[in-house]
């Protein structure tokens, strides 16, 4: 495979599972160094740097909740100890988790907005710095298609 991204550091939030797992290994496989960000999924995290590292590449797993600022900074500066510097940021954490509309509390609703939203906006300013003293850097948003079609039950999911 070419290797497109040869040397480039990428910060995958949500790194570790899923979709993003997919990112992770597709963006190693370009040759990336990747920071897998995880937040509950520590094995799978594990798992994805070494299939990773099994792959060629380098990659390390950082613990933090995105939807945090104070930990979206230590995030960001576990990427440049390891690696000096983030070049591509793909903001793709998020929560899916079925509610009843009825049922469903404003601290839920919070925490949907705070790690499928806000998160976004915290990690791009944590990489901003970075990226301007560098005079390069991407940030890619990652969005869903329940955006467009919000399923029954999957309401907060949707609006975020």
């Amino acid at each position: 495979m070419v290797q497109r991204l040869q040397n480039q550091v990428v910060l995958v939030t949500g790194g570790a599972r899923r979709v993003g797992r997919a990112i992770s290994l597709a963006l190693a496989g370009a040759g990336a160094r990747v920071v897998v960000n995880y937040n509950t999924s520590k094995a799978e995290a594990a798992d994805t740097v070494r299939e990773i590292e099994r792959q060629g590449s380098r990659a390390v797993a950082v613990e933090a909740d995105v939807s945090q600022p104070d930990e979206v900074k230590k995030l960001v500066a576990a990427a440049e100890k390891e690696f000096g510097g983030v070049d591509i940021l793909v903001n793709n954490a998020g929560l899916f988790a079925p509610f009843e509309w009825d049922k469903i509390t404003e601290a839920d609703w919070d925490r949907f907005m705070n790690v499928n939203l806000k998160s976004q906006f915290f990690c791009a300013q944590a990489v901003a710095a970075g990226m301007k003293r560098r005079g390069r850097g991407a940030i890619v948003n990652i969005a869903s298609l329940g955006g467009l079609m919000v399923w029954p039950s999957y309401i907060p999911y949707g609006v975020s």
